[in-house]
């Protein structure tokens, strides 16, 4: 929020909404003598058994101030403070998201401002990890003396992490590779990859884990054309945690300058990606204006649908995308904000919509013509022959966190979050139906097994 205060400070607000979209309770964090930025992209976590982590930044205006600073907060479920940490450094640092880890601490990711020998400013790309309590336990930079913006990590099975952004080319200030950073727990390079070509402006957003233990990456594949930055379709790329490629496909229109802000994975394996695409006007001037899109690829990275979205009339008004989620009964959620150009009028808002399940704002629309097959690393759907015959959980997804599991007899059940962490295991017993309990953990994608013995295993993912 700029223009905050009897001093005109900006500020940041945090808001709880209800299910249809009006505003529960809304806080406002700001101090006089600083300037607070709140996160980029997934900077907003959900804690187990309520509450909310957030990543951000503060900026120093009076003398001596030494520039940014990253911060961390902790919040009540309504938004009220517990505590908040901004970490010193010999550098300006500036954290734009994060991600909680497998021993309940977090990783900040950001940039830190450094200086070549010949005196000029870049910016590396940053990690923070601290405890549970916001205690520094490392923090690591990377890149070279090029420009490198990261602003997503997610957790990996392995311990590690996974970022993802852009990184600028020796080429020219107005040219960026995708730029893809493996880490292991301690924060030591594993293995990196530059994506896209070299003389075109790319990046990377989005990136998750697979329930396969794979990696997803969303990013931008620009191709150079004349007196231009290029233009080029949206590229979706899967590795093995070795760093192996094992898909690769384009998606999308032919557009300026997308970025993907949110990869998500379905209960059926497929993917959703969700950003925002330029769009060049059409008074015939080039600038591009921005609007959101979100599509839907099966397991194997094969296209189901793709939509656009819109609020503001006017052709030069600009919709990002900040962020994109399952809401907890169906459907998507995205948020972001807006910035009007006339015709449009007012000034730059906070922007929510919510979508049913094909991405149409309005219900109703056409179903896609593709169908997903079932990835084999689901294992057996409970309704199909074979090991998962007789075997059934419902209701999933389940908001509450409450399902019931049917024709497990006598089977270890275990349960794993996307971060491959123990969240429930017991025995099965004799019955027909058990309760399976999982309303104190956060919404999110929980891997479900069943094991009988070295014999029979079954593994269903649960949607919450």
């Amino acid at each position: 929020v700029n223009d905050y205060g009897a001093n005109q400070r900006p500020a940041i607000q945090l808001r709880g909404l209800t299910p249809d979209g009006r505003t529960r309770w809304l806080r406002t964090y700001w101090r006089a003598e600083a300037t607070y930025y709140g996160p980029l992209l997934k900077g907003l976590l959900p804690i187990a058994g309520g509450g909310y982590a957030m990543c951000g930044s503060l900026l120093f205006s009076q003398p001596g101030g030494n520039g940014y600073r990253a911060m961390l907060w902790r919040f009540t479920a309504q938004g009220d403070t517990l505590w908040k940490r901004i970490y010193p450094s010999a550098v300006p640092t500036i954290a734009w998201g994060m991600c909680a880890t497998s021993d309940g601490g977090y990783v900040l990711v950001g940039g830190a401002l450094q200086h070549r020998p010949n005196g000029t400013e870049y910016q590396q790309a940053m990690l923070l990890r601290v405890d549970a309590a916001g205690n520094v336990v490392w923090q690591r930079t990377y890149g070279t003396h090029d420009y490198t913006w990261t602003a997503l990590v997610t957790a990996t099975p392995d311990g590690g992490f996974l970022v993802t952004g852009n990184v600028r080319t020796p080429i020219s200030a107005r040219y960026s590779q995708s730029y893809v950073l493996k880490v292991d727990g301690a924060g030591a390079v594993q293995w990196q990859k530059f994506l896209g070509d070299a003389t075109v402006l790319n990046g990377a957003g989005a990136n998750l884990v697979t329930g396969d233990g794979n990696y997803v990456v969303a990013a931008n594949a620009g191709r150079p054309l004349i007196n231009d930055r290029g233009r080029g379709r949206q590229s979706l790329y899967k590795f093995r945690p070795d760093g192996t490629e094992v898909w690769h496909r384009e998606l999308g229109p032919v557009r300026k300058q997308s970025f993907p802000c949110s990869a998500l994975e379905l209960a059926d394996g497929s993917l959703v990606v969700a950003g925002q695409i330029g769009r060049e006007d059409s008074l015939g001037t080039n600038d591009v204006s921005y609007e959101a899109f979100a599509y839907k690829v099966c397991a194997d990275g094969d296209s189901v649908w793709y939509r656009t979205y819109r609020l503001l009339n006017g052709p030069r008004s600009d919709h990002y995308l900040q962020g994109f989620c399952a809401a907890p009964n169906g459907g998507f959620l995205g948020t972001g904000y807006l910035f009007p150009y006339l015709p449009d009028t007012g000034t730059s808002d906070g922007w929510a919509f919510r979508t049913d399940s094909l991405g149409y704002l309005v219900a109703g629309g056409a179903p896609p013509a593709r169908i997903c097959p079932r990835p084999t690393w689901l294992g057996v759907a409970p309704d199909a022959g074979g090991a998962g015959a007789g075997v059934s959980v419902y209701p999933n997804p389940s908001a509450s966190g409450r399902y019931t599991l049917g024709g497990a007899t006598g089977a270890e059940a275990e349960v794993r979050d996307a971060l491959g962490r123990l969240v429930y295991r017991q025995t099965v017993g004799a019955g027909a139906e058990t309760a399976l309990d999982l309303s104190a953990t956060p919404p999110g994608l929980y891997l479900l097994r069943l094991r009988w013995g070295a014999e029979r295993t079954v593994m269903i993912k649960l949607v919450k």
